[in-house]
């Protein structure tokens, strides 16, 4: 038998595609590192397509908020696309990852801050006087603003229509704040990313309650809408109409619907409720579903019933059993995101004693479902470590990545954990796992936003100040700092030398 030898190089371009798509990015670039001619590699955008491609459904870590034909993008977009992801992954996965402080802004916000996600703008709505801004926390310059009065923004996750964000919100009645005036649209156009452009489009009068305990919202393309105890209120956005049924998902024995969180599923026309199953919240979850029509009537009424899948809920160890539930979030996903990185929803729980003498136990809940409509939904818990407490949570876009800031727990007078935290619980495959932030600038407590696609995420405190961090690299802050010392230096230099020379 003959044996032919050859050097990797000699090898067909197809067969040296088909190798790469199989690496990982950080060892996709190590390996068009080793010489020129795999360097040529580089000019093919098969090559980065097909990385792209695998770092999201593979490793479910999130590249880009691009809704369309990443084909359609310059090979320069899409090789900068993968160099950054990469940056990231090595950077979480060393001993320790490091967090760069970027800069701080005054805000003067007390209200929750959204990322849109992939372009570094925060948006930010300024407290009692209806004020849209965008800040590039890159930057920390305020790069768009718009005066909206009455405006209130919703806490759900943006959706895109082209270059356009879109978040919704509403105005209510003044004369009852429980009621809903109107609904409105907030799209803000990215197009030009230093420069973005905030137009309101509102709805027709509304004239309908939201729930005042854990009021729930829902925004696709198509619809934005809200709930309360008794209806479920929506604006169809193509036909620009105002509907409404009944709330037909289950309530609890106080007759309230004890749902957490809205999913409007588009293709199915139907609106999924993600609930606990029992006040304690250690029992079994479930997802309900209804049609997202009028309400029928008559011998069609069945067809307006929920369907129910519980979901089986699991702790990585039992909550004491006298503990209470004493705080419970839901943080969702948009439609767009759950269909690539399969997570609707992740919670966050903490339990006490009755006496409230122990610290509380911080449970997140990852729930994963590769389909709503399957019902193939299950949850995948992490024990947030006991040293720390003030748990303060944020996900991020692809809902694989959970941003914490959580303060050292105190007993009696010793302080349990040297220091607060600031990191990422990750969900890749199999059971989450926690990333340390180590800043030399600790971060102060505070609400936490975050970008995962960027790999940045922002603290606001208690003064509404807005502190801003990296762990995608320092944005060149680094560099600037560097000038900025080297030049001091040198003019200092000239004021003491003789004759002002070095």
């Amino acid at each position: 038998m003959t044996v032919v030898r050859c050097s990797i190089v000699e090898l067909p371009t197809d067969i040296l595609l088909l190798l790469a798509s199989w690496m990982n990015v950080e060892d996709l670039l190590n390996f068009l590192a080793t010489c020129r001619a795999l360097q040529e590699l580089k000019t093919l955008p098969t090559l980065w397509l097909a990385a792209i491609r695998q770092t999201e459904l593979i490793r479910h870590h999130p590249i880009t908020s691009f809704q369309g034909d990443l084909t359609s993008l310059r090979l320069a977009q899409l090789e900068a696309l993968a160099h950054r992801a990469a940056r990231i992954l090595r950077n979480l996965d060393s001993a320790t990852p490091r967090l760069s402080f970027l800069g701080s802004f005054a805000t003067w916000v007390l209200a929750p801050t959204m990322f849109i996600p992939g372009t570094r703008l925060l948006l930010v709505q300024v407290s009692g006087s209806g004020e849209l801004a965008c800040w590039d926390v890159v930057t920390q310059r305020c790069v768009a603003r718009k005066a909206v009065p009455r405006l209130e923004l919703f806490s759900v996750p943006c959706v895109w229509m082209g270059s356009s964000a879109i978040f919704g919100g509403c105005a209510r009645n003044p004369e009852d704040h429980d009621e809903i005036a109107k609904l409105a649209t907030i799209h803000i156009d990215v197009k030009r990313n230093l420069k973005p452009v905030i137009t309101v489009v509102w709805s027709a009068d509304v004239g309908h309650r939201i729930r005042v305990r854990y009021p729930e919202q829902f925004l696709t393309s198509e619809v934005l809408g809200y709930a309360n105890e008794d209806e479920i209120i929506w604006w169809d956005l193509e036909s620009d109409i105002i509907q409404r049924r009944s709330n037909a998902f289950p309530v609890d024995s106080t007759h309230r619907v004890p749902t957490s969180g809205l999913v409007y599923h588009a293709d199915s026309k139907r609106l999924y409720a993600f609930s606990l199953a029992a006040k304690d919240g250690k029992a079994n979850g479930a997802l309900h579903s209804i049609a997202l029509r009028p309400s029928l009537a008559g011998p069609n009424a069945a067809l307006d019933q929920p369907i129910t899948h519980a979901i089986p809920i699991r702790f990585p160890q039992d909550p004491p059993p006298d503990a209470r539930l004493s705080g419970f979030v839901s943080m969702l996903t948009s439609p767009a995101s759950h269909a690539k990185y399969a997570i609707p929803v992740v919670t966050h729980r903490a339990f006490v004693t009755p006496d409230e003498t122990n610290e509380a136990e911080n449970f997140l809940h990852f729930f994963a479902a590769p389909g709503l409509g399957s019902g193939d939904v299950h949850s995948v818990p992490y024990a947030i470590p006991p040293v720390y407490s003030d748990v303060r949570c944020e996900i991020g876009v692809s809902g694989r990545y959970v941003a914490l800031n959580c303060a050292p727990t105190h007993t009696g007078t010793s302080v349990a954990a040297a220091a607060p935290l600031i990191g990422l619980v990750r969900l890749r495959a199999g059971e989450p796992d926690l990333r340390p932030l180590h800043a030399k600038q600790p971060p102060p407590p505070g609400q936490v936003a975050l970008d995962d696609i960027l790999g940045l995420l922002t603290v606001r405190d208690g003064h509404g100040v807005v502190h801003a961090y990296s762990y995608s690299g320092d944005w060149g802050k680094g560099r600037a700092v560097g000038r900025r010392i080297a030049k001091q230096g040198a003019g200092l230099l000239r004021r003491i030398l003789p004759g002002g020379t070095q």
